[in-house]
């Protein structure tokens, strides 16, 4: 296990899938005293949370009186026209700490501009990756995030109900993958499932029932030495396949 930096992070995950802001905070209001992160589904609030000045509002006064941070799943918009992206944004009680766009869009539905960077957010608590459910599948958002410096990660995701447990499992093991691979505390807000929580050996230390509302509090720690794989394993396949070419280029016989 990688030496951790400083105290434990106490960090809830909220599981509920077409919850409205209203409900979402009640059920945040559960999360127990002196928690540092609330994460949120992705897509838990549908729309530009930013224009919504009221919503915003609300959210961010239960984060004055709770004093933690929330990355919350929702929407942002261009400055002009209208072309949206689907955010990860990161909110304290009284400022937008950063935001992550999703770089890798589900295809063949309608999930936004994909995002070209992959920043991380600089929080009181230490410095978060947020990458966005599908980002999960790809190894380079979270590799990219942790050369960046994040000491853990914060995940909202969406898996919706109707996609089945089989389907809903399946992708739960790619975001362990990530965990092991960069060797960092994650924790996934999945809208139903599976929310979880992950060391950095890609062992799950705790998740929720699927399909079933509710909170999973768990303490992350946070790493900042990086592992092989992050500087260097993911060329492994591009190596592969160039010793591949190079020894299929046949020899020339001499005369």
């Amino acid at each position: 296990m990688p030496q951790a930096t400083g105290p434990a992070l106490k960090v809830t995950a909220i599981q509920a899938e077409g919850a409205m802001p209203d409900r979402l905070l009640k059920l945040s209001a559960q999360a127990p005293a002196q928690t540092d992160f609330l994460v949120w589904p992705e897509y838990a609030f549908a729309g530009n949370l930013l224009a919504a000045k009221q919503d915003l509002a609300a959210i961010q006064g239960r984060l004055k009186e709770r004093q933690c941070i929330l990355v919350v799943g929702t929407q942002t918009y261009a400055p002009r026209g209208s072309e949206w992206f689907n955010t990860a944004l990161t909110l304290s009680s009284d400022a937008v700490l950063g935001q992550h766009i999703k770089n890798h869009t589900v295809h063949l539905f309608d999930d936004g501009t994909p995002g070209t960077t992959a920043n991380i957010v600089s929080t009181p608590a230490g410095k978060i990756g947020t990458p966005i459910c599908f980002d999960c599948d790809f190894q380079d958002v979270a590799q990219r995030m942790t050369l960046a410096g994040a000491e853990c990660f914060l995940v909202p995701s969406m898996d919706v109900a109707n996609w089945g447990e089989r389907q809903h499992l399946q992708h739960a093991e790619l975001a362990r993958i990530r965990a092991a691979e960069n060797a960092r505390w994650m924790i996934v807000s999945s809208s139903s499932g599976r929310t979880q929580a992950i060391d950095p050996q890609g062992s799950v230390i705790g998740q929720l029932p699927l399909f079933e509302p509710g909170l999973l509090n768990a303490e992350l720690y946070r790493v900042e030495p990086q592992t092989f794989f992050t500087r260097y394993g993911w060329r492994f396949g591009q190596i592969v396949i160039l010793l591949a070419l190079l020894t299929a280029v046949p020899s020339r016989r001499a005369d």
